[in-house]
């Protein structure tokens, strides 16, 4: 799992630096603009998903930290609750990160809906929000 996040911690930088080479794009002509909005269309869509993969497996590790709360070492208690409170904090500024992203496209895109849909459940399942 820890391998995981790393990957989708650089993924994010990946997508992030996508997202500003097509800021960087011309925008003088009619064409240059449509040009220049689809790729930041494009990139910010992918911006978007590795915070939303990284809030999945926040989650996953959420449900570990509940188990070992409840069978675990009482001794270590401490360690597991500061654990459980970090990937809270993790789930909700992945979701913080995926909003951002998911502002700057179109209310109406079906990608927005459905990223919408899926943190929705997920907090819900994670959280209990």
């Amino acid at each position: 799992m820890q391998e995981e996040a790393l990957t989708e911690a650089e993924a994010d930088i990946t997508a992030f630096t996508e997202v500003m080479k097509a800021y960087r794009l011309p925008a003088e002509t009619d064409m240059q603009k449509s040009t220049k909005q689809d790729a930041l269309d494009r990139a910010t869509r992918e911006a978007a998903q590795p915070p939303f993969r990284l809030m999945t497996l926040a989650a996953e590790a959420l449900a570990f930290a509940d188990q070992l709360e409840r069978i675990g070492n009482p001794n270590l208690l401490s360690d597991v609750l500061v654990g459980r409170h970090l990937l809270i904090a993790g789930i909700k500024s992945s979701r913080v990160n995926v909003e951002v992203n998911l502002n700057n496209l179109s209310p109406d895109d079906p990608f927005v809906t459905q990223m919408k849909t899926n943190m929705k459940a997920l907090i819900a399942s994670a959280l209990g929000e």
